[in-house]
């Protein structure tokens, strides 16, 4: 006799299926290496806990901000390791060339 699994579950193992899916598609590439398929199942995973809290969020439950914020970060980083995003950068009096006059005035005045 076959074990039906919660609706849920199914629902979760689909989302998580499309997210690696999608994240392998913008590699660019047929076959993703052995280390970008680790790779892009952490940035599934992470996707999860944090579509889970901003879920919950939407839903005016409470979350623990610290770990979604944790959540966040590593998802980001582990993105930037696969070339997905870039990294952020901060930016100085030398970038203010590339920048709008307003921008850049408030950066001078710091």
């Amino acid at each position: 006799m076959m074990r039906q699994l919660p609706a849920r579950r199914l629902e979760l193992g689909r989302r998580y299926r499309n997210i690696f899916n999608d994240l392998a598609r913008q590699i660019g590439r047929a076959e993703p290496a052995p280390s970008e398929v680790q790779m892009l199942r952490r940035a599934a995973t992470l996707a999860l806990f944090c579509e889970r809290d901003e879920e919950a969020v939407a839903n005016g439950d409470p979350i623990d901000q610290d770990n979604y914020r944790r959540n966040v970060a590593a998802l980001k980083q582990v993105l930037v390791a696969l070339g997905l995003a870039k990294k952020a950068r901060d930016v100085t009096k030398a970038d203010s060339r590339f920048i709008d006059q307003h921008t850049a005035a408030l950066i001078d005045a710091d």
